[in-house]
């Protein structure tokens, strides 16, 4: 079982300012509010736990394995760099991946795979993390977030910011009539 944890702080998926737009907000009092909301639409649909499985912003993310497999799915699409591919030897030590025994295959899921002729090397016994990878994940901006999922989150904003009694993130439904704009660009692995 792996675990995928993201270890930057990230930014917001959406633009403010385009944000406060389809608000119709002409105002500054509320940034910080408006901001808080097109997090919580992030979280529930960002990894490490969101429906959608895409990194939305960009952040730095690490993938921890119990070992390693012919190929090792990255998820949280799409990939933008490896920044790290460390592993405890059989002694317990920490040590980097030779860059010459693997390469990175950046497809829709990017995917990193031994190179052919190469093995990887031995692991701790009895550990279970012994791989870790990081790499880092998002798109480049609002501008560049597909725009089925822009929209989807500006309508997600809309409802969670016309619905201020109690209502948190976890309470608010997808969009009947919208949950399908993102099936084509869920992640599962």
């Amino acid at each position: 079982m792996y675990r995928l944890e993201r270890i930057t702080s990230r930014s917001l998926a959406l633009d403010l300012a385009e944000v406060k737009v389809h608000l119709r907000v002409d105002h500054d009092t509320e940034d910080n509010y408006i901001s808080d909301l097109i997090y919580a639409v992030q979280d529930m649909l960002e990894p490490p736990d969101g429906w959608l499985g895409r990194a939305l912003a960009r952040a730095d993310y690490r993938l921890t394995l119990p070992g390693f497999s012919s190929i090792i799915k990255l998820p949280a699409p799409p990939f933008v760099e490896l920044k790290a591919f460390k592993y405890f030897d059989v002694d317990g030590d920490e040590q980097t991946v030779d860059a010459d025994d693997y390469r990175v295959i950046e497809k829709d899921i990017a995917y990193i795979e031994i190179v052919s002729g190469k093995a990887w090397p031995m692991l701790q016994s009895g550990r279970l993390d012994p791989v870790k990878v990081e790499y880092t994940a998002g798109y480049n901006g609002s501008a560049n977030v597909p725009q089925a999922i822009r929209q989807y989150m500006m309508m997600q904003i809309s409802q969670l910011y016309d619905m201020r009694s109690l209502v948190n993130a976890q309470q608010v439904r997808r969009t009947p009539y919208v949950a399908n704009m993102l099936e084509g660009w869920r992640v599962r692995l």
